[in-house]
Parts: C-alpha cells; structure tokens; sequence
C-alpha cells in the first residue's frame, strides 16, 4: 500500500507551486537529456494568466516522513490537468510524473488513480497523456515502463511524434538558396513578419491558422477538432507569454485577397539557455503546393538570426507520420533525437 495522500495545490500559492513544480522536473528530465520542462516562471505565468481558452488543476501526491519525533510531508508525485474550454470540452491533458527516488512503489498509480477520476467528475470522457521515449524505441514505444505502465491501465497509443533539435546558427547561404529555391513555386503570394503580438489586421486569420493545426496535422487515431482562437483569446494568451518572458516570432504567407494561408512560428524564451521552440507551421489545405511551407520556415529563421543571434538551438515535435514536415526539417538541419507518444484513455 503507497500510503500516498493527495491533496490540491492552489497555483497561486508561490511556496507550494515550487514544490510542485521541483517534482515535475526531477521527474520530466529524468534519464532524458533533451527533456523541455516549463520553467518555474514560466509555469506561473501560464497558470496565473491562462486566458480564456484553457483551466489548470495541479495535484501532488504527498507522503509522512517521520523524523524520530518530528512528522514532516514530502511531495513525491504530481500531476497537471489541462482543460480545454472553448473546444475539444470532451478532453482533459494530464502531465503526470514521480521523483525518481520513489519510482517502482505504487504512487504514480495512487495518483494516476485520483486524477482520472476527477477528470470524470469535471465530465471529461477522454484523458490524453503524452509519454517520451527513446529515438531508437519502437514508433508506439511498446516495452518502455512508462508506456507499459499507461498502456496497463487502459490508455491506448493514438499518435506518434518526433522530436527534432537544429543547432544554429544555420547558414546564411543555405537559407538564402532555400528561399530563393521555393520563390518561383509560389507568384503572387506575399510574406509578412512579426516579432512579439500578432498584428491587428492579421489578427482573425492568424486565429485560423493556429486553430486548424490540431486537426490539419496528423492525428492518427486521436480525435480532436479545430481549436477556437478569436482575437480575444490570442490577446489574452499573448499576455501570458509576455508574463513567461516568451516572445513569438513569426512568418506568415498571404494570398492575393490578403488572407492569411500559411505560417510558421518560434517562440524564444528567455529563461532557456539559447534555446527556442517552434510551435507550429501550417500551410492551408487549398495553398498547398506551392513551398510554402519551406519558405514560411526558412524566413523564421532568417528573422531568428537578425533578432535573437545568440540562439543555439530550435527544438520542434513532428507526427512520425507527418512525411512532408519532416523533409522540410531535413533540409534545414533538423535531426531526431527522441519519441513521444501520445496515448489517450476513453470513459
């Protein structure tokens, strides 16, 4: 028996949010040299100032350590459930993990046990946990503990990705020789850039885009449908970027009316040591064809290289399926170096 008590953790509470948040990242980065843990600041920002597409739970597993007379509690375990509000309302992502020093004796199951069950209280039906593995694991990382562990208690494989790193700086002449490659592929379309906040009069089609990159990109055997992001939405959740000292970096190709029709974008923070995150690239399904999705990427870096030369590294995830990105990636540097599955439990 765990002997684990779990309890709620306020977010706004600084002291117990830390404790939470030094389990989260023992047990995020553990035996995985290229794991991408929120940041404590960061993790504060996004939950301090989540906007009005997404609501935060955080539970930690609790044991009593008993000092000769003293009794004390140590946070062994935590968990993290993500709730869409304004779409995909049947799902709930969980961020689950245990510190390493008590793996292999039953709290992450105790805790697992508690969070899904709360999940069904709040009229979630499926619950979506993504667990990393080696590269060189199978694509569904069959045999991996942690994939053994969900898969046992009836979570199923959905979706396969693939991280991918790109040391910069990358060369100028190879991105130079890249857009200058894809420019005839695409007459009559035009880019723009930005640095920080979405520009006013890109604002809804930007909404478009990010929004349809859910259901737009592979989802093997998940279910999802196109997230809602209004100017509203952004705004805020742009706030909460500002609060994580993230700064979005973007290229976005326009059509003739003016319509936003593909994008790509990179999100530098300050709290890595050099490195950023690309969040997400698209090319509308009616404008494929034409390079844009090569060129939206080589121009991000461009602009990356001009703002932020510092920068050592671009981390992006990739469905393993998703053969079109992944060459695109190739071309630019990218290279795998780890799985992610994402699994899903259905009530």
């Amino acid at each position: 028996m765990t002997g684990l008590e779990v309890r709620p953790v306020d977010p706004s509470d600084g002291a117990a949010l830390a404790a939470w948040h030094a389990t989260y990242v023992a047990a995020d980065r553990h035996g995985r040299p290229h794991a991408t843990p929120y940041h404590l600041p960061e993790l504060q920002a996004m939950v301090l100032n989540p906007g009005p597409g997404t609501a935060y739970e955080f539970w930690a597993g609790w044991l009593d350590d008993r000092l000769g007379d003293r009794l004390g509690d140590r946070l062994v375990s935590s968990a993290m459930v993500e709730l869409p509000l304004l779409d995909n309302t049947t799902q709930a992502e969980l961020v689950l993990g245990t510190h390493p020093d008590h793996r292999r004796q039953g709290h992450g199951s105790a805790l697992l046990q508690h969070v899904l069950a709360r999940v069904e209280e709040l009229g979630r039906s499926v619950a979506v946990v993504m667990i990393a593995y080696p590269y060189e694991a199978p694509v569904d990382g069959r045999g991996h503990p942690d994939v053994e562990f969900a898969t046992q208690r009836g979570f199923t494989f959905g979706l396969g990705d693939v991280q991918r790193v790109l040391d910069l700086p990358v060369d100028p002449a190879l991105l130079d020789s890249l857009v200058r490659e894809a420019e005839p592929h695409h007459a009559g379309y035009r880019f723009r850039q930005f640095v920080g906040r979405v520009p006013d009069d890109l604002l809804e089609g930007y909404g478009v885009l990010i929004g349809s990159v859910l259901t737009e990109a592979p989802v093997g055997d998940l279910d999802y449908e196109p997230e809602q992001f209004t100017p509203e939405r952004i705004r805020a959740e742009e706030h909460g970027l500002a609060q994580a000292a993230r700064v979005r970096h973007a290229t976005v190709a326009l059509d003739r009316s003016g319509a936003c029709v593909a994008y790509n974008e990179v999100v530098v923070a300050a709290h890595e040591d050099g490195r950023a995150f690309q969040w997400g690239t698209l090319v509308l399904p009616g404008h494929r064809g034409h390079r844009l999705g090569l060129a939206v990427k080589a121009r991000t870096l461009q602009l990356l290289a001009a703002e932020c030369p510092g920068l050592r590294q671009v981390v992006t995830f990739n469905a393993d399926v998703n053969a079109p990105m992944i060459a695109i990636n190739a071309r630019l540097g990218f290279r795998p170096v780890e799985r992610v599955g994402e699994f899903q439990r259905r009530r």
